[in-house]
């Protein structure tokens, strides 16, 4: 595992500040404020927006009446190791997309990682994986997560595959080796009214997390992405919405809930 938690990106706006967990070692909470740039709480503010939670694991907290539960970066959570002990290369719908039960070892660029379990799944899976993301909360979040999965009895080879790079995709990929990029794989921030992957409670505390940051649009991830990529590109989609703004895509490999959209690069 090689990572970096530093990201040049602004402060993300939804973000409230840190309040300190409640069975968490002293001095968690203001280590991670300092770590974020961001103000150090003693209680849950009113208002709208969403707090880290300084706890092990640390958790975004959506604020407001009845919000729904924490939201962690965490690579040892139990349903996320059923997930990667019930799939293969083969039977994993983005796996098959990105051709990674032809190919093992293929090396792939999340380049919008988020919560990073997609590209836990496929390094898994085998692949060699490297996140990118402009959150400097969540690259943060990944940073911490994957330093705790490498001391995890059965996870240290997954976290040796995969490597974290804070910042935007757009000026990023083009840092990156070639051979680190042979496929681009990206999951957008869907319009309001869906869902980022099918998961609410998750999509709610991005949305909160970016507050009023629109982020660039699709059609413009996807041309970085293609312009980078010397393989292809993945554009994960909700099942029934037209794809990003561009070029049509190649084909795609359905899942449940989604789609995956694959394009040739540029």
């Amino acid at each position: 595992m090689q990572g970096d938690d530093r990201c040049d990106a602004t402060l993300d706006q939804g973000l409230r500040g840190v309040v300190p967990g409640e069975r968490a070692p002293a001095g968690d909470a203001a280590a991670w404020a300092g770590r974020l740039g961001a103000p150090l709480l003693e209680a849950y503010p009113a208002g709208p927006g969403i707090v880290l939670v300084a706890e092990d694991p640390p958790a975004l907290q959506i604020l407001g009446r009845k919000p729904p539960g924490p939201v962690r970066v965490d690579f040892a959570d139990r349903r996320l190791q059923r997930r990667a002990a019930g799939t293969t290369a083969r039977r994993d719908p983005l796996a098959r997309a990105i051709g990674l039960h032809r190919r093992p070892g293929t090396a792939i660029v999340d380049a919008t990682a988020g919560l990073g379990r997609d590209g836990w799944i496929l390094a898994h899976l085998g692949a060699r994986v490297s996140w990118i993301e402009a959150s400097p909360t969540l690259a943060a979040l990944l940073h911490d997560a994957l330093a705790r999965a490498a001391d995890e009895a059965g996870l240290g080879d997954t976290t040796q595959r995969l490597r974290l790079h804070p910042g935007d995709l757009r000026q990023v990929l083009g840092e990156l080796p070639a051979a680190e990029r042979e496929v681009v794989y990206l999951d957008p921030m869907y319009p309001s009214g869906t869902t980022r992957g099918g998961v609410g409670r998750e999509a709610q505390a991005l949305r909160q997390l970016h507050g009023s940051t629109a982020g660039p649009a699709g059609g413009e991830l996807l041309a970085a992405a293609r312009a980078h990529a010397t393989r292809q590109v993945v554009v994960k989609r909700p099942q029934r919405a037209p794809p990003v703004e561009g070029p049509p895509p190649a084909r795609s490999v359905a899942g449940r809930a989604v789609r995956f959209d694959i394009y040739a690069p540029a």
